[in-house]
C-alpha cells in the first residue's frame, strides 16, 4: 500500500514538473474570441434600462501583455519570460554588519 502511494505521488510530481511553458507564453482560445452582436429590441418594444446594469467598457489605448521578457539576472544577455500571475523577484539584502566593539 505504501509503495502504491509513494509511485503514485512520485509519478504525478514528475509529470506535474514536466510542463515548462507557463500559459501566458501562448495564445489562448479565448483571447481570440470576438464580441457578440448588440442586442436590439423590435420596433415597438423598448427595453428597460436599468442604472445598475452591468456595461463593458470600450477599449482604449494598446492592448497590454500578459509576460514580459525580463533580462536574467547575469550579463550573459540572456532573457526569461515573467508572467503577470508571478511577482516580481524580491531585491538581495545585503549581509547585516557586526555591531562596533561587542
Amino acid at each position: 500500500m505504501i509503495k502504491t502511494a509513494l509511485a503514485i505521488t512520485v509519478l504525478s510530481l514528475t509529470v506535474t514538473a514536466c510542463s515548462t511553458t507557463r500559459h501566458c507564453e501562448r495564445a489562448l482560445p479565448y483571447q481570440a474570441a470576438e464580441m457578440a452582436t448588440i442586442v436590439t429590441s423590435v420596433d415597438g418594444i423598448s427595453p428597460p434600462s436599468s442604472p445598475s446594469a452591468l456595461r463593458i467598457p470600450e477599449l482604449s489605448g494598446e492592448p497590454q501583455t500578459y509576460a514580459l521578457e525580463v533580462a536574467e539576472p547575469g550579463d550573459d544577455g540572456e532573457t526569461r519570460v515573467r508572467c503577470l500571475d508571478m511577482p516580481p523577484a524580491m531585491p538581495a539584502v545585503p549581509a547585516a554588519q557586526p555591531a562596533a566593539g561587542v
